[in-house]
């Protein structure tokens, strides 16, 4: 049996799914999977900041037309990347295990930690998260808009104008392979010093809904704990009302008895930016929609006080 799987032509993207088909094929004996490469609006313009070319669902629309138009059976989502509302025709199956959330900041050969840097370090960034928790743990240092793939963030490390920093997700770097040492080094955030990204290093696999031959397919690569916590931070995500316009993020810890989640939202001018923390502890039922009250919940209450 051979299925065709979708993913954007970054190299990271194209890592992850390679670690996708591995799953699958691994879990699914006869199984093939054939990729296909689709280029998205994100892609094609990286000169302009998110907000501008059009914000949630850029890096996703055209995987999306891809799997209604049926030339795709199963589309690979870095997951922050897509909007809280999915096409009604199509469905997320799985959420295989959960790499690093981090938010890292990567410098050059020979600083050890964050205070080996100048104290006007410029600290390249093209989120208003990370810039605003950026100016909350080292006010001193700027803020510089970047946007591209991993490779031409961290190559703004050098050259004549070079960064003396940039951030990124530890997840990418991990699929990527890419370790610490030689001419540049990992110095992660904690999560509670900077609170992720929605989603941030989960991946989402999207297929048509009613396929249920897919749905047996992807249990070989679904995990629960990432399932609970990715539906947990998108209801969040979706109530908290985010966009790439404001500083959001939520990072969900799965515990024995429940569910922690840590949630922050600002307006777009930095004016007010909040963060609140929620939980729920298992009672009988079910916990998916244990999940995703507590995202909705922590959401709204931080959406009523920031006044979105």
């Amino acid at each position: 049996m051979e299925i065709t799987v979708g993913t954007r032509g970054s190299k990271l993207a194209l890592a992850q799914t390679q670690q996708i088909v591995g799953t699958l094929e691994e879990g699914n004996p006869g199984l093939t999977c054939r990729v296909v490469v689709i280029q998205t609006l994100g892609d094609k313009v990286q000169d302009r900041p998110l907000s501008e070319v059009g914000g949630a669902g850029i890096f996703v629309k055209e995987l999306e037309r891809a799997l209604l138009l049926g030339q795709v059976d199963l589309a690979v989502h870095s997951l922050k990347d897509m909007p809280s509302a999915l096409h009604p025709e199509l469905r997320l199956g799985a959420f295989p295990r959960r790499e690093d959330p981090r938010d890292v900041l990567v410098v050059g050969k020979g600083v050890g930690n964050r205070n080996g840097l100048p104290v006007r370090a410029r600290i390249g960034t093209g989120s208003i998260r990370r810039r605003w928790t950026l100016g909350q743990l080292h006010p001193e240092w700027e803020a510089v808009p970047i946007r591209g793939n991993v490779d031409s963030r961290l190559a703004r490390l050098e050259g004549p104008k070079a960064l003396d920093g940039v951030v990124l997700a530890m997840a990418g770097l991990n699929r990527l392979g890419m370790g610490t040492g030689g001419e540049r080094f990992f110095l992660p955030f904690s999560v509670e010093e900077s609170v992720p990204s929605p989603c941030q290093g989960i991946l989402g696999l999207q297929h048509r809904r009613g396929d249920h031959g897919m749905e047996r397919l992807l249990t070989a690569a679904d995990h629960g704990d990432t399932r609970l916590q990715a539906l947990c931070e998108r209801a969040f995500l979706e109530s908290a009302g985010g966009s790439c316009h404001v500083p959001i993020g939520a990072y969900c810890r799965v515990e024995k008895d429940g569910l922690v989640l840590e949630g922050l939202l600002g307006d777009e001018n930095l004016r007010k930016v909040v963060r609140r923390s929620g939980s729920v502890r298992w009672e009988q039922g079910n916990k998916e929609e244990q999940s995703r009250a507590l995202g909705r919940d922590l959401g709204l209450e931080l959406r009523q006080e920031v006044g979105l």
